[in-house]
């Protein structure tokens, strides 16, 4: 019988097999040995050397800098600077002025501290008195609250705290291409604060404050942030960038400086290799002696193997009946149990004459009683080829026929869940779902006829469903203020139920609260019940997963888990209400402030965003004048959508009329905002994203900042020019979102009126959010009014957005035929990230596809009107010649 002539893993092979296997689990408890010191010698690295290290490193610089403002407290304080005030508020003279301080001066207080005639002036002795200082100036309160010539917001907004009485540290900015650092502390006379003492601090000043960080070994890095360690901000200083190789450690230095140390010592590969040396030695000698005992099995068993051979084969012939001494007692039992159950049948040969031998079809008759050859044979009946039975069929017979099964019937009782799945028929709904509300963005559609609660209660089974799988337990539901919106979000909630997700109701809220709730709850996901800027009879979803909106075909899978009828049921689900509006509010005011009193006109145009609304500004010190702030789901006044110049036109009026500095108006769930000046014109989105540009870029340099292909053509320079990273990307809140998420920009806008702060703030569009720190930047400018502050960006004329009816299944085959058409982007730059943007010397035409309805939106800007209207011209000869048929509206 040769080696492997019979199915089956022999002995050897299996032994070989489970040493490799004993062999495997060594190495791995080896390797997680050394992971288990690697482990070990970071946490000690990091509690013994890298804590120690930075809380050093941090408690030197805090000392140093707390001395260099102690000594400018000190100067703030000094009868001189207090002279030198009042001095300039009684005269109306400037305060670094030399002849404000005359002897001829009658001021009591002047008499008192009247420096000498020879003395310079005192700003200028300041510098010299302060190490480090290269700029100071004492000014008056009025003074202090403008200093747009030669500072930006960052400096302002120092003032402005320190008018306030706020303790303030030294705060770097980048000002001029480079970053410069200034302390303000306030002057105070009899009368409370008059005035301020500036100080900037140069070089030499920033040496000797790294001077000791120089010495270090380590990785270490110095950076300032005004949103918390987790946001690196405006880098300071560092040393052996790229040197450390083991886990960083951040401490804060003050409230917006943090040190963070990346050690350089670690435990190296070699080291590790060094200290596993008992370990490879013990795997060696283990490898060494299984072999060895591997072999000495496999040598013992191949000689009795051929022991039990040479006896079956040829001894039974030879009538040679017992069996030979075998050196393992496996095959002593096996060659006495095969010499039982073979002797009756040796004899029984002989008897007939039959005295040929045993051949290897004795060994697979054996085989076949563990397999399916012999599984019908009863217990004890011997193989046919060993015992032929006296009664053997007929092979050619017919087969007899057997009796008929009957068919397996499910009764009602039988279990309606499989796998955690409802597979019964009646649970799965009608693919005449209208597949058309599950868009690129959110859910949407008609409530009466499309976005029932039937259809909601499916989405929230369809959307617990995919919750459960990637084991989340919980979500936020708030819902707007139309009339529909309730009901549809107590639909939702019980197809969440279903499902097994646990609710939180935040009630009617603007859809901020509930994108703040997956920020600071113990859940990040969320579901908003509102159909935003659309008419009252619509309605819709918008759902966050993992702090992100869905994408358009995660939006896709819901729909199509819907269709399948694939959902997973629980019933352990729980609700709760817990509202979190005044935490959110107090979370703004708490982090924002007005430098000066301002009169807003707000108007919620009936959408849930109004009562709140009232309450924010009115909590931040602006006086208020609400405009359709009561919540109403009809929208009598005007559809819920600023971004349609003919709904702002009450607002206009109405800033006019009561003279206030601006008027905001938010969307139907307030996540947009629009603003209008004082003089009562409409702020271009594209300004208010580079306000807010110029207030966070200086303290994130480098930063990206991201606006669609809507905006203007100047956004990109002017972010380069404020130290920024501009990134065009596509329209829509959901594929903005995620581009600042991939990107970790610090500020983002749309043409549309969504704004995206991660600056102090989440990143998230927030319209309440983003018109409070629109105020509070706006505020800052007390030497300008509102359209002042506006009229000093670059901007192009511009139309609004047009729309170019074409059906849903031409809208997207159009925009590819014109990105073919080479006569309409000839001598212009071309960008298709989002249809077809093209880009002349003096303007753009932007066409594109629309994600939400059966429509081509459009857009044009240039530096006149002629320039646009040669753009128009072109755009529509392109149309013509791909649709004729077409009827064009420009």
């Amino acid at each position: 019988m040769g080696k492997g002539s019979t199915p089956g893993q022999s002995v050897t092979g299996l032994s070989r097999l489970y040493l490799w296997i004993a062999l495997f689990l060594i190495s791995a408890g080896m390797l997680a040995q050394q992971l288990q010191i690697r482990g070990y010698a970071d946490q000690t690295i990091e509690a013994y050397y890298t804590q120690p290290l930075a809380q050093q490193l941090a408690g030197n610089l805090s000392t140093q800098l707390a001395q260099t403002l102690k000594l400018q407290k000190a100067f703030a304080d000094h009868p001189l600077s207090i002279a030198y005030l009042a001095r300039s508020t009684s005269d109306g003279a400037s305060s670094n002025d030399p002849a404000s301080t005359s002897p001829d001066s009658t001021s009591p207080d002047s008499r008192v501290v009247e420096p000498p005639v020879e003395t310079l002036n005192w700003s200028e002795q300041i510098v010299g008195l302060i190490p480090g200082a290269i700029h100071a100036e004492l000014l008056s309160a009025d003074a202090a609250a403008d200093l747009s010539e030669g500072y930006n917001f960052s400096v302002q907004d120092l003032a402005n705290k320190a008018l306030k009485g706020q303790e303030l540290s030294i705060e770097a900015t980048r000002l001029n291409s480079g970053i410069r650092y200034f302390a303000v502390s306030p002057v105070t006379g009899d009368e409370g604060i008059t005035g301020l003492l500036l100080v900037e601090y140069g070089k030499d000043w920033e040496n000797s404050l790294w001077q000791s960080l120089g010495e270090q070994t380590d990785q270490v890095a110095i950076y300032q942030s005004v949103s918390g360690p987790e946001n690196t901000g405006l880098s300071l200083w560092s040393v052996n960038p790229g040197k450390g190789q083991n886990k960083q450690f951040t401490l804060p230095v003050n409230d917006t400086w943090y040190v963070t140390v990346t050690p350089a010592l670690q435990l190296t590969t070699v080291q590790m290799l060094y200290a596993a040396v008992p370990w490879f030695f013990t795997l060696a000698l283990t490898f060494a002696a299984l072999f060895m005992l591997h072999g000495y099995i496999h040598s013992r068993m191949r000689r009795d193997q051929k022991k039990l051979y040479s006896y079956l084969s040829y001894d039974f012939a030879a009538g040679e009946s017992a069996p030979p001494e075998f050196s393992l007692r496996l095959f002593s039992e096996l060659a006495e149990l095969i010499h039982s159950l073979v002797s009756p049948v040796s004899q029984t040969s002989q008897t007939s004459g039959d005295s040929s031998p045993i051949t290897d079809e004795f060994f697979a008759g054996l085989n076949d009683k563990g397999t399916d050859k012999g599984k019908d044979k009863p217990n004890g009946e011997l193989p046919v080829s060993v015992a032929e039975s006296a009664t053997t069929p007929d092979l050619n017979a017919e087969p007899s026929t057997s009796k008929e099964l009957p068919a397996i019937e499910f009764s009602d009782e039988q279990p309606k869940e499989l796998s955690g799945e409802l597979a019964l028929p009646e649970e799965i709904p009608g693919t005449d779902i209208p597949g058309h509300i599950f868009r690129a963005y959110d859910i949407r559609g008609l409530v009466k006829d499309e976005l029932t609660t039937e259809v909601a209660t499916l989405i929230g089974r369809a959307l617990g469903s995919e919750l459960k799988e990637k084991d989340i337990h919980k979500v936020q539901l708030a819902w707007d203020g139309r009339h529909s919106s309730q009901d549809l979000a107590n639909a939702v909630q019980e197809g969440l139920l279903r499902s097994g997700i646990n609710v939180n109701r935040l009630g009617q809220v603007p859809v901020g609260v509930l994108y703040y709730a997956t920020h600071v709850s113990d859940t990040e996901c969320g579901v908003m019940i509102t159909g935003s800027h659309n008419p009252a009879e619509y309605n819709g979803m918008k759902i966050v997963v993992a702090r992100q909106p869905l994408t358009a075909k995660q939006i896709q899978h819901l729909k199509e888990r819907i269709q399948q009828g694939r959902y997973v049921t629980d019933t352990t689900a729980l609700v709760t209400e817990k509202p979190l509006l005044d935490d959110y509010l107090k979370r703004i005011t708490t982090d924002l402030s007005l430098h000066r009193p301002m009169t807003v006109v707000i108007d919620a145009g009936n959408g849930v965003a109004g009562p709140a609304a009232e309450s924010l500004f009115r909590a931040l010190g602006a006086e208020v004048v609400p405009l359709y702030c009561d919540i109403d789901g009809d929208f009598p006044n005007h559809h819920p959508d600023p971004g349609i110049a003919a709904n702002l036109m009450d607002l206009r009026q109405s800033v006019l009329k009561y003279g206030a500095d601006l008027g905001l108006a938010f969307d139907g769930d307030g996540d947009r905002v629009a603003l209008v000046d004082d003089q009562g014109r409409i702020v271009s989105p594209d300004h208010i994203l580079m306000l807010l540009i110029e207030d966070i870029l200086p303290r994130n340099p480098g930063r990206d900042v991201v606006y669609d292909v809507k905006s203007s053509r100047y956004l990109s320079s002017f972010i380069a020019r404020v130290g920024g990273r501009p990134t065009m990307w596509k329209t829509g809140h959901s594929m903005m979102k995620q581009k600042m998420h991939e990107l970790r920009a610090v500020v983002g806008g749309e043409y549309s009126g969504h704004f995206y702060i991660n600056d102090r703030w989440y990143g998230f569009d927030d319209g309440l959010y983003n018109g409070a720190r629109l105020l509070e930047v706006l505020s800052a400018r007390s030497g300008a009014t509102v359209a002042d502050v506006f009229s000093d960006f670059p901007a192009d004329v511009s139309t609004d957005e047009i729309t170019l009816e074409t059906g849903e299944e031409r809208k997207f085959p159009l925009i590819e035929a014109l990105r073919h058409d080479d006569t309409l982007q000839a001598d212009a730059r071309t960008t298709d990230i989002d249809g077809l943007r093209i880009e002349y010397t003096d303007g753009w035409g932007l066409i594109r596809a629309s994600n939400t309805t059966p429509k081509l939106t459009l857009r044009f800007a240039g530096s006149t009107q002629s320039t646009i209207l040669r753009i128009q011209a072109a755009f529509r000869q392109a149309l013509k010649r791909e649709a004729p048929d077409l009827d064009i509206p420009f």
